[in-house]
């Protein structure tokens, strides 16, 4: 049985920037700073979270969450 994956993706960025992706991306790398490549990577459009287990995977959520 596959695992559900869920994806949210706004088609049009809520805070109205011309400039909004570039923006977006920005905002997320300050932030999510000391966790960039060890758990989490930002794009454009998605903030990945990974983890090498289920558990691992679930606390990297909450963290980003």
């Amino acid at each position: 049985m596959m695992p559900q994956v869920l994806h949210y993706e706004y088609l049009v960025m809520p805070f109205g920037r011309s400039n909004a992706l570039a923006a977006f991306q920005s905002l997320m790398n300050e932030l999510f700073k000391p966790y960039l490549r060890k758990f989490v990577l930002i794009f454009f459009y998605d903030i990945l979270v990974y983890g090498t287990n289920l558990q691992e995977h679930l606390k990297h959520v909450r963290i980003v969450l």
